[in-house]
């Protein structure tokens, strides 16, 4: 990860970039991200803070505590957000500052519950993480020295207060009543780290005559003929008069109107509308140009300007096709009028402590979803409203975001406060959030609805009639009457999805009707095998765990605690029975190995196999299924989990497995009743003519047969159908008992080639011989070219380097099979030059991992 003096930096030149886009000529800023101290309630003596920040990472940083991702650090740390913390903060102004009409106070984040007392005086009393708080503090601010203190209570022992008042015990306890990130709470990939701290820049604001608070683009019609948009600002004004409003595209510098508007004194809101004729629609990647019309908005007072805002924007309709049918329910969007295959998944915060996730880390891992061709990820509901920096790298990206609000896995409380707190916070996200283009659907919670039906807490915490009545009922007033309320008013122009899933794993109906999560591989112990039975309209989420990187598990624990089951490796691990689990499928299938390294690198291929499984049955019943959001993308912290990308970024087995089966163009291998079944799939849109080559390897993974053809496909899908000869090959193989492999490879007409496998028995009985994998490096102008070739069938090739925990590289793929006789090339991102790669370069293959079980 980035240091935190580099972290401060770059975070630095993003919030002048912020503020050079909200402030202009007659407003002026003072910012108050520097000179910060923090302190226990209760003790004297004060520490160095940051701000953007949280207490965890300052007790760190000030060396107070151990790094809370080390060893088994966070269990011991549990004392901290117990305690009250106090942020301080001295600054000076002059005379001159405060003859402003209007000095405001603003914190962007306070996690959670916060007292703000300026010079003695209380201002702001803060009780939610995801508002924004704006403070007149005109009559208290002085010159000279001023005194600025945030006064943190224990939102844990707030919560267990609020939980208090009820007479029946809502699950989940106090962190249901806290308007605080859920995952802090602890959950079964995260640690417990419920701290608090000015989580989001910090400033004084002050202005005179007028001031516009925000500016938007609002899309109010698309055609091929023409966009129409309205210009939406909102102005506070001391004066009356008249305001000129100029629209210019930066691209084509040609001008949408300059328009003369007047203003009172007071709240004024504003509304233009524009029309763009022959407009260029905004496409996720996968379907086209993400094009983003980039404008200037000029405000100016007498013939002068006053303000300018730039705003990207992209124009396109999107919309939930969820309607009733034949099999049940439909689930799939439709943008542009087309409907699109969904492929994805969860996504969560990138850190434990959101404030020291740098631009350049989001970039890295948004870049990273576009490289796995994905082309949605879900924001899921217990963690965070992501930065503004977040949807904008989608936007251009041409990823689509399902936003899910911050309600997860819980039953939360409905008393008046409760919910006027939860109004406002919708109300300030939706209003954000709602002109970009890469948000595609509001989901009012996580998990929930499938929760109070299916998971037993009626019985679990002994509700009575009137106490299930009034909970279910306060339910249905959050996410059927609030949330609905609020898009209503500010955005009719996305569809709204109560709770996600519609029906738990365990009824049928979660398999025709909207989304499901199925969970039944996994916390049902169930095969792989049943993602090919159970395929759902769309899969919101379903997934497996895989260890992550040695190089990773390098980072946080010893070299004496790197073995199975090592307590640090447990406190790496928050799912009750994650390991038993990982263990209980890869005996199923796989060889279990003794030594770490090894086992992590099966645990990732048991992990991959079953996540390609999914995906391939979900896509093979493309239009029944029209999308599959695995889970998840990415984790919070070092950790075994569900993970395609762990913390530090690096990618498991599973995302170089999860890049090939979200191509526009899959081969789905399969072998029934002693046959070759291979299904294409096409998402092209277009005909597209292929060469095709099957060959069959022995059970030493020597060469047998190959069979080649010429063929097309025009629709999305196609059986493919092979010559006599090969399937009577196939057929004497299964009537023999031989074990043997089949390889796939399609080369379509102007794209790479398109490879998979399939083997007659399963990994734990493979006996393939040593393939002998030789490889030459060079430099390219990508990077450094790896080139591999086997002797024999090799089965997930692994390419490392020596110490790659000390280096930052990249592989274009790995964990692939190989033919005999072919180059594989593997482009390698690295500051190591070919010489050094050459001595630090390590291969492997499942034929090692086995002989040393043999």
């Amino acid at each position: 990860m980035l240091s935190d003096k580099l972290r401060r930096c770059l975070f630095f030149i993003g919030f002048l970039v912020f503020i050079n886009n909200l402030f202009s000529q007659n407003q002026h800023v003072f910012q108050l991200n520097n000179a910060w101290h923090f302190y226990q309630a209760d003790k004297a003596e004060k520490h160095n803070a940051t701000v953007p920040g949280n207490i965890f990472t300052d007790l760190f940083n000030n060396k107070i505590i151990e790094d809370p991702y080390y060893t088994c650090n966070s269990e011991n740390l549990k004392w901290i957000e117990n305690e009250d913390w106090i942020y301080e903060n001295t600054f000076t102004v002059d005379e001159a500052f405060l003859k402003n009409n209007h000095i405001e106070l603003i914190f962007v984040g306070l996690d959670t519950y916060a007292e703000v007392v300026l010079n003695g005086s209380s201002v702001l009393e803060a009780d939610n993480m995801f508002r924004k708080w704006k403070i007149d503090i005109k009559g208290l601010i002085k010159p000279g020295e001023n005194t600025l203190s945030v006064r943190f209570q224990s939102a844990t022992k707030k919560g267990k207060e609020l939980a208090g008042k009820l007479n029946y015990t809502l699950p989940e306890g106090e962190r249901v009543f806290i308007r605080k990130a859920q995952y802090h709470f602890g959950w079964d990939w995260g640690p417990r780290m419920a701290g608090c701290g000015i989580w989001k820049p910090a400033y004084i604001r002050a202005w005179n005559d007028l001031n516009i608070e925000n500016v938007q683009l609002i899309q109010n019609s698309l055609n091929k003929e023409n966009a129409r948009l309205t210009l939406k600002a909102g102005f506070n004004s001391d004066i009356s008069d008249n305001i000129e409003i100029e629209i210019i595209d930066n691209e084509t510098e040609k001008k949408y109107g300059n328009i003369v508007f007047p203003i009172g004194v007071g709240p004024n809101e504003l509304s233009y509308k524009f029309t763009i004729d022959d407009p260029i629609y905004w496409w996720t990647y996968d379907k086209g140009n993400p094009h983003l019309y980039d404008f200037r908005i000029i405000f100016k007072r007498d013939g002068e300007k006053i303000h300018e805002f730039r705003k990207k924007t992209g124009l396109r309709t999107l919309e939930l096709i969820n309607e009733k049918d034949s099999i049940g329910e439909s689930f799939y969007f439709k943008l542009n009028d087309k409907p699109i295959y969904i492929k994805g998944a969860n996504y969560i915060p990138q850190d434990v402590f959101p404030s020291r996730v740098s631009n350049s880390t989001y970039r890295d891992l948004l870049e990273k979803a576009k490289w796995s061709n994905m082309n949605m990820l879900r924001v899921w509901g217990g963690g965070i409203y992501e930065n503004d920096i977040f949807y904008d790298l989608c936007d251009s990206l041409g990823i689509l975001i399902w936003q899910d609000f911050m309600f997860a896995c819980a039953m939360y409380p409905g008393d008046e406060d409760f919910f006027n707190n939860v109004r406002q916070e919708v109300t300030e996200q939706v209003i954000r959030l709602r002109e970009h283009p890469s948000i595609a659907l509001w989901c009012g919670n996580n998990e929930i609805d499938e929760g109070w039906h299916n998971w037993g807490w009626q019985k679990q915490y002994n509700y009575s009639a009137d106490d299930s009545t009034r909970i279910y009922s306060d339910y249905k007033k959050l996410f059927h009457e609030l949330i609905p309320e609020v898009l209503e008013k500010e955005d009719l122009s996305r569809s709204y999805w109560p709770s996600s899933p519609k029906y738990g794993w365990g009824r049928a109906k979660s398999l025709t009707r909207g989304d499901s999560h199925y969970w039944g591989v996994w916390w049902g112990m169930e095969p792989f095998s049943v993602y090919k039975e159970k395929v759902p309209r769309f899969s919101s989420e379903y997934g497996f765990q895989g260890f992550p990187e040695l190089s990773t598990l390098k980072k946080i624990a010893p070299d004496d605690s790197l073995y199975l089951g090592s307590k640090v490796l447990k406190c790496h691990q928050k799912h009750p029975r994650g390991f038993e689990t990982i263990e209980e499928y890869m005996k199923r299938e796989w060889p279990v190995p003794v030594n770490l390294e090894d086992y992590i690198y099966i645990s990732q291929l048991v992990q991959a196999y079953g996540i390609k499984t999914a995906i391939e049955a979900h896509r093979s019943a493309m239009p029944y299924n029209m999308g599959t959001l695995y889970w998840q993308f990415n984790d919070c912290w070092p950790v075994v989990s569900w993970s395609g990308l762990d913390y530090y970024h690096k990618p498991k087995a599973l995302q170089y497995f999860v890049k090939k089966a979200f191509k526009s163009v899959i081969i789905v291998p399969e072998i029934n009743d002693n046959k070759l079944i291979v299904k294409l799939i096409n998402e092209t849109g277009k005909l597209l003519r292929y060469k095709m080559i099957i060959s069959l390897y022995d059970e030493k993974g020597d060469h047998i047969y190959s069979y080649s053809d010429d063929d097309e496909i025009i629709g999305d899908k196609k059986d493919l159908t092979f010559s006599k000869e090969l399937n009577s090959k196939v057929e004497n193989l299964f009537n023999s008992d031989k074990q043997f492999f089949a390889a796939i490879r399609i080369y379509p007409e102007n794209m790479p080639v398109i490879a998979s496998s399939i083997s007659s028995s399963l990994p734990k009985d493979f006996k393939l011989k040593n393939p002998e994998i030789k490889f030459t490096v060079k430099e390219s102008l990508e990077g450094k070219l790896i080139t591999l070739r086997s002797k024999s069938f090799a089965k997930n090739v692994r390419i490392s380097l020596k110490d790659d925990d000390l280096i930052k590289i990249e592989y274009s793929d790995n964990f692939f099979d190989m033919e005999p006789g072919t180059d594989y090339p593997v482009l390698i991102k690295t500051s190591e030059d070919p010489e050094s790669i050459r001595k630090k370069i390590r291969i492997t293959s499942l034929y090692q991992v086995q002989e040393k079980l043999r």
